[in-house]
């Protein structure tokens, strides 16, 4: 076993996401939700945040980073691809690139995928690759 001082950088985890990169995740969030006109209770949720975390996301608002959880930053990135994969597929129809979580898709059973993202980071995986498939085909 080496000792403290022989571990150089290359045996450390490194951080994987820089504070400046943090804070441009957690402000595009908080814009998008306003784009997808969420509810606070949702934009809680689809940050893996508790009920509790109203102020986290004012503080987000005012540029502070998301945290360094490795949850929180996958689905900020997350809900970030789905706003570019609807970018791809409606470049020029606004109405239709931030209204589209909330209609009903049968795609998603009937629900929209908003309600769909609440069930979690599955839930969020699952739009998403939709999406993608949606833009390949």
């Amino acid at each position: 076993m080496p000792k403290k001082s022989e571990i150089t950088t290359e045996t450390q985890k490194p951080k994987a996401h820089s504070l400046e990169s943090r804070q441009i995740l957690a402000r595009m969030s908080v814009k998008l939700f306003g784009r997808w006109r969420l509810s606070l209770e949702d934009q809680l949720t689809l940050l893996g945040l508790s009920q509790g975390g109203r102020a986290t996301l004012r503080s987000y608002a005012r540029g502070k980073p998301i945290g360094d959880r490795q949850d929180r930053i996958e689905r900020a990135e997350l809900l970030l691809a789905i706003h570019a994969a609807l970018g791809r597929l409606y470049p020029q129809n606004m109405e239709i690139k931030y209204n589209w979580v909330l209609c009903k898709n049968e795609r998603f059973e009937g629900k929209t995928p908003l309600e769909v993202m609440l069930e979690g980071v599955e839930g969020i995986k699952r739009v998403l690759s939709y999406l993608n498939w949606y833009c390949n085909i």
